[in-house]
């Protein structure tokens, strides 16, 4: 039998209601409203005595403090990103280099000098490089493709960059996977950078004013395959392991990419 109008309306009326919960429930999703380590750091009042964002009384920053103070404020305190890049570690261990390209603050160089994996930064903020070494980092003042392409080939034991690649303009990005084939023996390379399937972290995407173009995980397999890498694979560092809830829900995924099988062990003797 056909439906009643009145129960057709009925059931209308149930999936109205359960979309107007779930938007009630998603409402902060609706707006592109960025990560703040310290969200009052940037509220204060207008002549009027209205609430709005801005600051008072503050003195200039140094240039070479600048981009420091907006990675703390935006991307979070240091001992706060060094525990989300250690699930990284386990896969960049060993006694070869690893070179971590714009290396910011050094998070994944104080996790590799923990491990006694043998680390070298490199970044285009000389603010950055000076904090780096402060903490007895080695760390190097150089635009990151430009430092690669210096290497002999097949002499690193890994890459690291964490929020770089959304950085690059598409020629830049298509040398750096062709040089860090060539420069990685059978060590990964390891980008993390910003999921544009997840909507919060979608909106939020050009806060930085330094950031090209979002990519796509699917955009970014493909690239490691057209350039040779044997095998990659999509990683949510801070997920649930399920990739259809992670793919929509994480504000950041990393590609891991292997150039070249590694050698098979030696057999041990009977």
């Amino acid at each position: 039998d056909l439906p009643t109008v009145s129960e057709v309306f009925g059931q209308f009326r149930v999936q109205i209601e359960e979309v107007q919960r779930r938007l009630e429930v998603h409402s902060d999703e609706m707006f592109a409203v960025p990560y703040s380590s310290d969200p009052e750091r940037l509220e204060t009042r207008d002549p009027a005595g209205r609430e709005t964002l801005g600051y008072r009384n503050q003195p200039a920053l140094p240039r070479e403090h600048r981009y420091i103070a907006f990675e703390e404020q935006f991307r979070g305190p240091e001992a706060f990103i060094r525990e989300r890049q250690r699930i990284y570690l386990s896969y960049l261990t060993g006694s070869r280099t690893v070179v971590d390209l714009g290396c910011g603050r050094g998070e994944m160089l104080e996790l590799l000098r923990e491990a006694g994996t043998p680390g070298v930064g490199v970044d285009q903020d000389a603010g950055m490089v000076l904090h780096c070494q402060a903490k007895g980092l080695e760390a190097v003042h150089a635009e990151g493709v430009a430092y690669l392409s210096s290497l002999e080939d097949r002499s690193l034991g890994g890459i690291f960059c964490s929020q770089v690649v959304e950085h690059l303009t598409q020629t830049q990005m298509m040398e750096f996977l062709e040089l860090a084939h060539a420069k990685l023996d059978t060590g990964p390379l390891i980008f993390e950078t910003v999921n544009p399937h997840s909507l919060r972290a979608f909106k939020a995407f050009w806060l930085d004013p330094t950031h090209v173009r979002p990519i796509f995980p699917e955009t970014a397999i493909m690239l490691c395959r057209f350039h040779a890498f044997e095998s990659a694979f999509v990683l949510f560092p801070n997920g649930t392991g399920s990739w259809s809830d992670d793919r929509k829900t994480q504000g950041e995924y990393a590609v891991v990419a292997y150039p070249r099988r590694s050698p098979e062990p030696p057999e041990l003797e009977a």
